[in-house]
């Protein structure tokens, strides 16, 4: 892959793990994601300004897992390669399943096989967009871009 990774694997929120908090987020996520970038070093974590991604307790959590991650700005407009993936991951389920949403199970095995569908190659070119992904939304003066 040439220096490059690919995706990482698919983590799916359980039901039983209730609403997703900044507890719950650091408790059943963030033990994954420091496990995969143990693994990839010199990876950096990306993720939106969600409250429960922004949150003190998360940010401590990050830290004592010792995850670096990307500094994103708060009102950016949604710029991250994997805004695309995920997508496509919808309308490809919903193709497969129109009623996926009804069913849990369902659910959770297509989310996790749409997932194992995309090709690291994908992902690289997500990555490697960022740069025109940029220069598209100063064109814009931060208003909609074709990405």
């Amino acid at each position: 892959m040439s220096g490059m990774y690919g995706k990482g694997p698919s983590v799916f929120f359980e039901k039983e793990w209730g609403g997703v908090t900044s507890e719950s987020y650091s408790q059943y996520i963030l033990p994954q994601v420091a496990e995969y970038m143990r693994s990839h070093p010199g990876l950096l974590f990306q993720q939106d300004n969600a409250p429960r991604h922004s949150a003190m307790f998360t940010k401590e959590m990050l830290n004592f897992y010792g995850i670096p991650t990307i500094w994103w700005p708060p009102n950016s407009p949604d710029l991250a390669p994997i805004e695309s993936i995920w997508d496509e991951q919808k309308d490809w389920m919903e193709v497969i399943d129109p009623e996926i949403h009804r069913n849990y199970r369902r659910l959770r095995y297509t989310v996790n096989e749409a997932w194992n569908a995309v090709e690291d190659e994908v992902v690289q070119f997500q990555v490697k967009s960022m740069h025109d992904r940029c220069l598209a939304v100063i064109a814009a003066k931060g208003g909609p871009t074709k990405y």
